[in-house]
């Protein structure tokens, strides 16, 4: 036998790995995107804003502007020498769904010229910890281990965002959801 005629067998062999792997690869590929998209589907995002309104009450609005639900909500926000921290959504530690929101009637002093300083933090569909600050900042973690409402302690959050001693000398105050009009 000619050496050309063992040669053309190895070279067909090869080609025929190769294409199988750019083919296992492409696939791989596909999933990968495909789990990605899920995730983004699954994926809230958590607008804050607080308002003085004009008899004075000092309103959280939260607005769930992504496409997954909000699950767990909790927020911390210092204004002026306060801060409070809790639960918001329609039911307290409930849920926001996209297009959805909540206010939160809050019991501080704050004007509309004090600096604000929010995180709002939850969990979605997917278990994965979405944190939000004020300033637009969104942090995602990865899924837990332990149960999602031990990692989104909002004070925690502040703290990381903000600094250790955000906190420090400010008066805790208190706040109480409402439904929006």
């Amino acid at each position: 036998m000619s050496q050309a005629a063992t040669t053309i067998p190895v070279w067909i062999s090869l080609a025929g790995v190769g294409f199988a792997a750019l083919a296992a690869g492409a696939s791989w590929v596909s999933v990968h995107l495909g789990h990605r998209q899920w995730l983004l589907s699954q994926q809230p995002f958590l607008r804050l804003q607080l308002l003085v309104e004009p008899n004075g009450d000092r309103v959280l609005k939260i607005l769930n502007a992504g496409p997954g639900s909000a699950r767990g909500i909790r927020f911390c926000l210092a204004a002026g020498e306060e801060y409070v921290a809790g639960y918001a959504g329609p039911q307290f530690g409930g849920l926001l769904n996209s297009g959805e929101k909540a206010e939160v009637a809050l019991e501080i002093q704050a004007t509309k010229n004090d600096p604000l300083q929010a995180v709002v933090v939850c969990w979605d569909g997917a278990e994965r910890i979405h944190k939000f600050s004020a300033h637009d900042d969104h942090i995602v973690r990865r899924k837990v281990r332990h149960k999602p409402l031990a990692a989104t302690d909002p004070e925690k959050t502040f703290r990381e965002i903000y600094g250790r001693e955000a906190l420090q000398n400010l008066r805790q105050a208190s706040g109480q959801g409402r439904i929006p009009e």
